[in-house]
């Protein structure tokens, strides 16, 4: 399977030229077989330039489809196969009768899920538009707005299908990396941004550093009031974590009442000052009436280029049950 992610289309709709390309190939070299066939046609009535824009589109959409398998595609070289294939159903129209205008169909829909939103928009205005003068001309006006407006019709369902589809997407890619109750990222995204921190020290000595935060006691909190407010405890420390983190700061729920705050760019002693006051500011806001809920954090940076993920959450691990070992609410971290 080729799985790609076409990074030159900043498109909000469903793209095609992200994800899973097999199909695509397919559908394109399928395209490409039929243009031919076209060309060769209309190189034998003459119609010589019509011939050679199938024909360069072919080359094109060919040469486009090679740099998408070696991901070099760039969205320049799809507007430059938009920009000839338009050209030559005009120029199919123009030599072949109104009739070729039913052509436009598939393209205006493809268009929506090809181009980034403003340029397929702006695409489909200007075909519309022209489609409306030349059926205007050589049609009755009903049978030219009928045509026009089932062009439109096209239009508008494939972008509200693919709104739809896109919102749908969004939602589940976000239900896939995050934890539901709390909104945290999920233990799946970690080892990725771990990497990325790892990388960014490798490189450029710019230290990152993590907190491993654990609720303490919180099965006596279960036990006495019950997982209800055992779970509002949960979701009440994110959002007081969340408040006081930067935009780049990134929380996971690694477990029950488990945590990972991974802090870019972030020296060993400034993390450990985010954690201080993480623990201060639990007891100046109270997450149960009455009652202090405390945490024990353990703090670790990126230290040696040839650390792992694995080692780099061991030793914050390590440090955060010597946190509970040593009477817990506090900051332990090696130093």
């Amino acid at each position: 399977m080729n799985l790609i992610k076409f990074n030159g289309n900043n498109s909000i709709l469903p793209n095609l030229f992200e994800g899973e390309l097999t199909y695509l190939y397919i559908i394109n070299s399928i395209a490409c077989f039929f243009v031919s066939i076209f060309a060769i046609r209309n190189f034998y009535y003459g119609n010589y330039l019509l011939a050679i824009t199938l024909s360069s589109y072919v080359i094109c959409s060919a040469f486009t489809t090679y740099q998408l398998r070696k991901h070099r595609a760039q969205q320049s070289q799809i507007n430059l196969c938009v920009t000839i294939l338009l050209f030559a159903l005009y120029l199919t129209v123009f030599n072949w009768g109104v009739s070729a205008v039913n052509w436009f169909y598939p393209v205006v829909i493809a268009l929506v899920f090809i181009l980034p939103p403003k340029t397929s928009v702006i695409c489909n205005v200007l075909v519309l538009i022209g489609i409306s003068w030349i059926t205007f001309e050589a049609l009755p006006f009903i049978e030219s707005f009928r045509l026009t407006f089932s062009l439109f019709l096209s239009m508008l369902i494939s972008y509200l299908v693919g709104a739809h589809v896109t919102k749908l997407h969004r939602v589940l890619q976000h239900e896939s990396i995050s934890d539901p109750l709390t909104g945290a990222l999920n233990r799946r995204q970690l080892d990725q941004h771990l990497t990325q921190c790892k990388e960014s020290y490798n490189n450029h000595k710019i230290p990152a550093s993590l907190l491993m935060i654990d609720i303490d006691h919180f099965k006596s909190i279960n036990d006495t009031y019950g997982h209800d407010v055992g779970d509002d405890v949960i979701v009440g420390l994110v959002k007081l974590i969340k408040a006081y983190c930067r935009p780049d700061d990134l929380l996971f729920r690694i477990g029950g009442e488990e945590f990972i705050l991974l802090l870019p760019n972030t020296s060993l002693d400034n993390a450990v000052n985010v954690a201080n006051k993480l623990t201060a500011q639990l007891k100046a806001e109270p997450l149960i009436e009455q009652s202090v809920v405390t945490v024990s954090i353990g703090v670790a940076q990126t230290r040696d280029e040839a650390d792992s993920n694995s080692s780099w959450l061991k030793s914050a691990d390590e440090l955060m049950y010597q946190a509970k070992l040593t009477g817990r609410d506090r900051v332990c971290y090696d130093s």
